[in-house]
């Protein structure tokens, strides 16, 4: 992803169409912005993220010893909402997804996403010791 820190002074000033090409690409930055926060504040809290190649959600993969109905109960109990990876997956059946849980980071801004982050970090503790 080209580094385009320095349009984002410019592109907040400036009134943008909801469809315009300007709006498009300070959509992107957010986007791009918001996932290499979440990467961050994943790795912040001991946690190792795979990097995406694009898009909106960071897939985790949990450690062996963390239940993923027991961290959605506790992240929820700390005001995060994740997605167990099971949901996705074309059959229940399938054991592809269910160590992992899926997360957005298109609808938040920088700040919620690193507190985020830290408290999803607490549910993982709480489910370890568990």
């Amino acid at each position: 992803m080209p580094n385009l820190k320095h349009l984002k002074r410019p592109c907040a000033s400036l009134p943008m169409r909801p469809h315009s090409p300007l709006a498009v690409l300070y959509a992107i930055m957010s986007f791009a912005n918001g996932h290499t926060v979440m990467l961050d504040g994943l790795r912040s809290v001991g946690l190792a993220p795979k990097p995406a190649n694009g898009g909106v959600f960071v897939w985790l993969q949990l450690p062996k010893a963390v239940n993923p109905e027991s961290l959605f109960e506790q992240s929820v109990a700390q005001n995060v909402l994740i997605a167990p990876g099971v949901s996705f997956a074309a059959h229940k059946s399938n054991p592809r997804h269910i160590d992992h849980i899926r997360l957005c980071c298109a609808a938040q801004d920088s700040v919620k996403i690193k507190l985020g982050c830290e408290r999803l970090g607490q549910a993982l503790t709480q489910c370890v010791e568990a």
